[in-house]
């Protein structure tokens, strides 16, 4: 009878964890595979920088690599050995992506956060925080350590709250949190750093997520989005776990709330010790609603960097992919480029959002076009509201004669 009751209990606890959604890409093995001298074991983090676009590698032996997409591509634009930091490095981020010569790193023996400049050309430590010291996050254990490092800007902690449910952003003035995935229990821990004081930061709060061990975080800036890779070291499981920053008491933790969750690839094969994400972000999309997803993997041999290029869009972090927004009618991508209208800046006569207003743009006038006091007529009854935000300058619900003059002065063809 204990047997049995065990095994219900077991039943019970699989039976509350939502299942994963298939993944959404292409398979594995028809993923690119990035392949540079030096990347083929020990491969661990990964982040992208929106900016320049730019992919950012760490390898556990203190070496980064910074690489870019040319022609289909991705080559290395820059490549930094023997950083100032202790070994075993697991994880990469920028606090400001916009200081292209910056970046922070994560040891995971003892959880020590290294703020790294290359702006010289050889690396150089600006900044460093011991975040087990004051016994908030416990150290590496047994192999299982600090794994996965994001941060998060202020502008998107609306919805996010301490460890004791209060409302949180910076009080330190590094302008947002750094989040830090620890391999052990699955939780992620959130600190307050001050940029100008080593060892410097606050403790923020500790959250549960929907699996006992995080390999990896990446934070999407435009859509608001956490997400959290979840890596079994074997077949069992292998997951990204989405979360809007949202929390709730579960038990005796604070818990994420799960919005979304992806398998990983299912023909990954013997390739399962996949220890870093990157993802572009949602404003970053194709014409069909996707973009890129990396995915790290520790001696994966030719396979450690892989690139899949159809991994969906949800700019409008509902948890719903844009795509399928567009199928079900519950939103419009009415100039048809990657972005739901929800998501884009559509305005000033720039139908199209390319930030110019040109001979396709003017074609969309003629479309939305409908005379004074009459409201556009456009074939998809949907985007009348587009029509109106592009093209009705004066603000009186019509596209007629005088939106076009208006239109022909904001023209740059």
């Amino acid at each position: 009878m204990p047997r049995l009751l065990g095994q219900a209990a077991l039943l019970c606890v699989l039976a509350l964890h939502v299942s994963a959604d298939d993944w959404p890409a292409e398979s594995f093995s028809s993923a690119e595979n990035i392949t540079v001298s030096g990347m083929e074991s020990d491969l661990s983090g990964a982040h992208w920088s929106p900016p320049d676009a730019s992919l950012w590698v760490v390898r556990q032996n203190r070496q980064v690599w910074k690489l870019q997409e040319s022609g289909g591509v991705f080559s290395v634009v820059n490549h930094w050995t023997n950083l100032p930091t202790d070994g075993d490095l697991e994880a990469i981020t920028q606090t400001d992506p916009a200081e292209s010569d910056m970046f922070c790193v994560l040891h995971e023996d003892d959880g020590t956060v290294y703020r790294i400049d290359v702006s010289g050309g050889s690396p150089s430590l600006v900044r460093s925080w011991q975040l087990t010291l004051n016994g908030d996050m416990p150290y590496e254990s047994g192999g299982q350590g600090p794994e996965g490092m994001a941060f998060v800007p202020d502008e998107w902690l609306g919805g996010f709250v301490d460890g004791a449910g209060q409302p949180y952003t910076s009080v330190k003035g590094m302008g947002g949190l750094l989040f830090v995935g620890h391999q052990t229990d699955g939780h992620v821990y959130v600190f307050d750093l001050d940029p100008d004081s080593d060892d410097g930061f606050d403790f923020v709060g500790e959250y549960a997520t929907s699996r006992d061990e995080v390999a990896a975080l990446e934070f999407d800036r435009a859509n608001g989005l956490l997400y959290m890779f979840h890596n079994s070291g074997g077949t069992t499981w292998n997951e990204t776990e989405v979360t809007d920053l949202t929390s709730s008491i579960d038990g005796s933790d604070r818990k994420f709330t799960t919005i979304r969750s992806y398998s990983a690839p299912p023909d990954a094969g013997g390739n399962t010790n996949m220890e870093g994400i990157a993802l572009s972000h949602s404003d970053e999309c194709d014409v069909s609603h996707n973009r890129y997803f990396f995915i790290t993997l520790d001696g994966g041999g030719s396979e450690s960097l892989k690139w899949f290029e159809e991994f969906p869009c949800d700019c409008n972090a509902n948890g719903v992919d844009d795509a399928d927004d567009i199928a079900a009618g519950t939103s419009e991508d009415c100039n048809a480029n990657g972005l739901l209208d929800a998501c884009d800046s559509i305005d000033g006569g720039d139908f199209d959002a390319d930030s110019d207003v040109d001979l396709d743009d003017c074609a969309s006038f003629t479309v939305c076009l409908a005379g004074p006091e009459s409201l556009p007529d456009p074939a998809d009854a949907a985007c009348v509201d587009a029509c109106l935000s592009a093209f009705d300058s004066d603000s009186d619900n019509d596209v007629d004669l005088l939106d076009f003059a208006e239109f022909l002065g904001a023209f740059t063809g």
